[in-house]
């Protein structure tokens, strides 16, 4: 009888255990989509960012509930067993073992843990790598950009444009919306990271290897309006890494035909 008391005591308490929880969850749950939401850091302005937010918005909800079972835990444990005034100890045992719980978490922790492997780190690595195949990469707009202390270039092949240093030593980067981009990455000197925040895309560009990324612009903006849509170097590359950063600008496709066809006429001018 004692035994079945027992269980049934240890029953009751883990509803309670579990109700305390669901209302915790929800509130925390609450919170983190606010958080998802508004904050500005989400305002992904690329297809292949979008992936990235997707991925670390499973693992921000997926954290946010085992935060708040964690959370319960503790805090039902503290007040529902705590020794009371003039209470004497039940027991000298402060612990109790439960195999069938050390089983449960067990498992639950392996399911959790395949289960984010799966859904969003496989699928969405799959998706990353389809942007660069066919049909997605067709009639992308090949952008070649050179990494040096402390400075980024950019050259358009495909319009016969060449990377040309500005009078300020500072670049600025010009892509069209809504078309798909390669990106050709090289470095002259140490390692480089290319990384736009808007965008939500990094890659390291290492001497010595040719690396391609393919991205595709859903916003038209630039530096002057969202400090956010930058190029900046993420790879400590000495002294001057802090100031490695070039402007970007997303135009309309026409703009884009047009702002190229300026190029084509200033370079053919100094030509001549």
């Amino acid at each position: 009888m004692a035994d079945r008391e027992r269980n049934a005591q240890g029953i009751r308490e883990g509803f309670r255990l579990a109700a305390v929880w669901v209302v915790l969850a929800l509130i925390f749950e609450l919170a983190a989509h606010h958080w998802v939401v508004h904050d500005p850091y989400y305002r992904v302005q690329s297809e292949q960012g979008l992936v990235s937010v997707h991925a670390f918005d499973i693992i921000v909800y997926l954290s946010t509930a085992l935060l708040a079972f964690v959370v319960s835990f503790l805090g039902f444990s503290v007040v529902r067993f705590r020794r009371r005034a003039g209470q004497e100890p039940v027991s000298n045992v402060q612990y109790q073992r439960s195999p069938w719980f050390q089983r449960i978490w067990m498992v639950l922790k392996i399911a959790i843990v395949l289960g984010v492997f799966m859904n969003p780190d496989l699928t969405g690595m799959e998706k990353l790598w389809a942007y660069g195949l066919p049909p997605w990469n067709h009639g992308a707009v090949v952008v070649d950009v050179q990494a040096r202390q402390w400075q980024w270039r950019f050259g358009y092949p495909q319009y016969g444009l060449p990377m040309d240093t500005k009078t300020n030593g500072r670049d600025v980067l010009v892509v069209p919306e809504g078309k798909p981009i390669k990106f050709v990455m090289t470095s002259l000197d140490v390692t480089h990271s290319f990384y736009v925040p808007a965008w939500s895309v990094k890659m390291d560009i290492i001497p010595g290897e040719t690396r391609t990324m393919y991205l595709t612009p859903t916003t038209t903006g630039s530096t002057a309006s969202d400090p956010m849509l930058r190029v900046q170097c993420a790879q400590l590359c000495g002294a001057g890494h802090a100031y490695m950063s070039a402007f970007v600008k997303v135009v309309t496709p026409q703009q884009f035909r047009t702002w190229v066809a300026q190029q084509q006429q200033a370079l053919t001018a100094s030509h001549t």
